[in-house]
């Protein structure tokens, strides 16, 4: 085993910079550098999983063993994996470490980061790391583009996909915190189609309806819709053992900050989780 080190600036808050290296769209975009589509599913709580895995079903399993948002996450990794089974056979990673530390500076962002390695890949990983960085630098220092909230669910994927897609499901969990409700949900999916969600304050101070329009659809896999300001929102379903990872990726609206929208979505995937929990 060795220990590698990789340092790098960013012209970057630590919250953009975490983001470009942890949000669904900006993880995949980086990680061309290593020329692979690769994700990371996980729910990015301390003792979660993590499936740093390709559209293969090959990579690592991983468990986060330590999580403070924007500043500092390590990773260990538990198995390798090959078409989704755990490698037995050969060297692998099994027990070793990963870990990003962010620390703010006068002129932004300083990343530190090290990770345990088999001696053999030593020399591939000092030549693509410094390039991966390079794509992370140009990704948190430009306007941000989409954010990405995601939630691990242990349900049966049809389940999950009812409960996320069925009007008569999503009255009972679409709201972003507990004074507020959804009333009335309705509409049919099916690409070209629409549907409205009638957001509400319980107390009946104000209400409004959310209207999408489905642009894609892979049943029990994927959903692509737009709002009608434009803004585009994708869904993915990505089951690993008895847990389905429902990913969120939206581009965010020009009115509240990007931290209070992000935290709005991942409530409602929250409560998703909770009615399907009951």
């Amino acid at each position: 085993m060795i220990t590698l080190s990789f340092e790098h600036h960013f012209k970057a808050t630590p919250e953009r910079v975490w983001n470009a290296l942890w949000d669904d769209a900006n993880y995949q975009q980086w990680m061309e550098a290593f020329s692979v589509q690769s994700r990371a599913l996980t729910d990015w709580q301390l003792g979660s999983k993590v499936y740093f895995i390709t559209t293969e079903g090959d990579g690592m399993e991983s468990e986060i063993g330590e999580i403070i948002p924007n500043q500092r996450i390590a990773f260990h990794h538990l198995h390798q994996l090959k078409k989704g089974e755990i490698v037995t056979t050969g060297p692998t990673w099994n027990g070793y470490k990963e870990i990003y530390t962010l620390t703010e500076t006068e002129t932004g962002t300083h990343l530190h980061m090290t990770l345990e390695t088999l001696d053999h890949y030593a020399d591939y990983f000092r030549e693509v790391f410094p390039k991966a960085f390079a794509i992370v630098q140009h990704i948190a220092e430009q306007p941000e583009k989409t954010l990405t909230v995601t939630t691990a669910i242990p349900a049966p994927l049809e389940k999950v996909w009812n409960a996320f897609t069925q009007p008569e499901h999503v009255v009972h969990w679409n709201q972003a915190s507990p004074d507020w409700h959804c009333p009335k949900a309705e509409g049919v999916l099916e690409v070209g189609q629409k549907f409205t969600y009638t957001m509400a304050a319980k107390d009946g101070s104000v209400a409004f309806d959310l209207v999408g329009i489905y642009d894609e659809i892979e049943p029990m896999q994927f959903l692509r819709y737009h709002f009608e300001d434009h803004r585009q929102i994708t869904v993915s379903f990505d089951v690993m053992g008895d847990t389905v990872y429902v990913t969120q990726t939206f581009q965010p609206e020009n009115i509240h900050p990007h931290n209070l929208q992000k935290m709005g979505w991942q409530c409602i995937l929250e409560a998703l989780k909770g009615y399907l929990s009951s």
